[in-house]
């Protein structure tokens, strides 16, 4: 490849680089801490900052005309003419357009986190969360399904004691929050359970938005498709009309309507809250749905779930694709060809989509549905329809979890140590810089041109992928540079080789890079694969080291093979040097 087709790709890199790099940037920087700190606070607390400024403003706005008025002709004519501009818009309105650039602000930061490199426990501590696993409710949902299952039959229920195995199920726990955190972003999350008993500690590196780590572990999975009841719909609606002093409250542990005493009783049916997001992604209250309380079809049925957006209307919805489930029974059932029979005999009827007790979406059923393909839109950004398809994608957990204890930690290395870490590291990198200066003169300040391009891609690619940062991470950075700089060695001394033969600057370049090339690559390769293995096959810190090491090895083969050739062939074709500064002895 000629100089110029090197030099191209380098800048296209280096741009994307910058892209990767710059909301890491930004966050560690430029950001404010308070910003960043109500970025990472609940969903509530920044509503409260974005009321309590908008608020604030606007006190302070009529303060302020207030005052100059009486300073002075200008300052009350100034007051008259704003006075004029705002009669037509209301206090509300004056907030309500306030309240939008705080809270958009600090939602652009919150979204910004999501894309930087993260720091670890050890680092920049985190959030500890203690669950327990409540084997209890299995056993009451198990013996409900069982008493159901024989009313059905037409059969007496006989009460039994179903054995759990605890340790598989504890594991099953495991596996599936471990499979939720990876989805979620997070790379190197702690899960391990507490010896002894049905709890579960979960570790998670850096500041932790607390709300949707809620979501992640206590978001069910179940999903079902509900049949609207709309006799009592309406039988519901002219309740509410001739009651006015009748506000209907949400049971917030079975997710139905409190209803009163009066009201006619009903069978087999549920009333369940629809729900909505508002400005801040938060659910709101917005309408009362009945529904069949058995679903016509499980969230069983679903074996994929992705977030897009829909062609026509521009907003976010979910695929789910529906296919072969096993039902209580054990039996084998088709999730699709269900769906388009529950399609076919209730056209003109609602079809609600249940989400943990909570109606996402309801539609009308105009045709039926053959394809298994299900679209469900609502009233949900693109991010909440994305953490809703991964949640459904790993499935419900076997055993309902609550939080116990949740708590924000500091560093478990310290300030001093972490200082130390990180001090060793940059002399370690000095120490190497100097060495190949000294060395090799003209060729070892290539050399760290190259070390420094190296991290900064290095860095970039951590960055876009989310990776969290620990000291283990930190020590395969390290190893990453010493790597780099074997590289760079092996090509030196190859074109010194082949200029100590008499060959020109250009020729010895060439031959030293061409000679150098397989020996390296088989090097790296074989430190490729072993990394890979640790990566693929552990967990934790020792995976976070090997990721490090594989990207660096990715990054130091470009660096060594691509930009060290770049300033060799910049100094010979560009400068037409015919001399190579790569010894501190002298060659010729």
């Amino acid at each position: 490849m000629s100089l110029r087709g090197r030099f191209i790709i380098l800048i296209i890199l280096l741009v994307m680089a910058v892209m990767f790099i710059s909301p890491s940037l930004q966050w560690y920087f430029l950001i404010p801490e308070e910003s960043k700190n109500l970025a990472l606070g609940s969903l509530n607390q920044i509503k409260k900052y974005a009321t309590t400024k908008a608020t604030d403003e606007y006190l302070a706005f009529r303060a302020y005309f207030t005052k100059a008025e009486k300073f002075s002709e200008f300052g009350r004519g100034l007051s008259s003419f704003m006075e004029a501009q705002y009669k037509t818009v209301s206090v509300d309105e004056y907030k309500a357009a306030v309240e939008t650039i705080y809270r958009e602000n600090i939602l652009a930061v919150k979204q910004q986190r999501d894309l930087t490199l993260q720091l670890g426990l050890d680092l920049q501590g985190g959030l500890t969360v203690t669950l327990n696993a409540d084997f209890q409710a299995k056993q009451k949902q198990a013996e409900e399904q069982a008493r159901k299952a024989a009313a059905d039959a037409g059969k007496e229920y006989i009460p039994t004691m179903a054995e759990i195995d605890k340790d598989r199920e504890l594991q099953d726990i495991m596996t599936r929050l471990l499979s939720r955190f990876d989805q979620f972003g997070t790379v190197e999350p702690l899960i391990r359970r507490q010896m002894g008993s049905d709890n579960i500690f979960v570790e998670l590196p850096g500041a932790a938005d607390t709300e949707r780590v809620n979501k992640v572990i206590q978001g069910k999975g179940t999903l079902n498709f509900h049949i609207v009841d709309q006799d009592v719909w309406s039988i519901f609606s002219d309740y509410i009309k001739s009651h006015p002093a009748y506000n209907p409250t949400i049971d917030n542990n079975t997710g139905t309507v409190i209803l009163p005493a009066d009201f006619p009783p009903m069978v087999g049916t549920v009333i369940l809250g629809s729900y909505k997001k508002d400005n801040y992604g938060m659910d709101v209250l917005m309408n009362f749905i009945p529904v069949r309380m058995t679903p016509e079809l499980s969230g069983e049925a679903i074996q994929d779930a992705r977030a897009q957006y829909n062609i026509q209307t521009r907003k976010p919805e979910v695929t789910f694709l529906l296919g072969n489930f096993t039902d209580t029974d054990g039996l084998t059932k088709d999730g699709a060809a269900l769906f388009g029979d529950i399609t076919t005999q209730n056209k003109g009827k609602f079809l609600a989509v249940v989400m943990d007790n909570k109606v996402m979406s309801y539609a009308s059923i105009k045709d039926a549905i053959l394809t298994g393909q299900v679209q469900v839109s609502g009233e949900f950004t693109y991010k909440d329809a994305d953490d809703l398809a991964k949640v459904l994608k790993t499935g419900s957990l076997p055993v309902p979890l609550s939080i116990i204890n949740s708590a924000k930690v500091g560093p478990s290395l310290g300030d001093d140590t972490i200082r130390h870490a990180i001090n060793g590291a940059m002399i370690g990198a000095i120490l190497v810089f100097l060495f190949m200066l000294l060395y090799y003169k003209g060729a070892g300040f290539y050399a760290c041109i190259a070390l420094l391009f190296n991290m900064f891609f290095l860095l970039a690619l951590l960055s876009v992928t989310r990776f969290t940062l620990t000291l283990t991470s930190i020590a395969g950075i390290v190893l990453t540079i010493g790597m780099a700089v074997d590289a760079n060695v092996v090509i030196y001394e190859r074109i010194k080789e082949e200029y100590h033969l008499g060959k020109s600057a250009k020729s010895a370049i060439k031959a030293g890079f061409d000679r150098a090339f397989w020996t390296i690559l088989d090097a790296n390769v074989t430190t490729f694969i072993a990394g890979m293995v640790l990566a693929l096959f552990t967990k934790g810190s020792i995976q976070g080291f090997a990721f490090t090491l594989c990207v660096g090895i990715v990054t130091s083969l470009f660096t060594a093979l691509v930009v060290s050739r770049i300033l060799f062939d910049f100094t010979t074709d560009v400068l037409g040097s015919t001399k190579l500064s790569i010894s501190w002895r002298r060659l010729q």
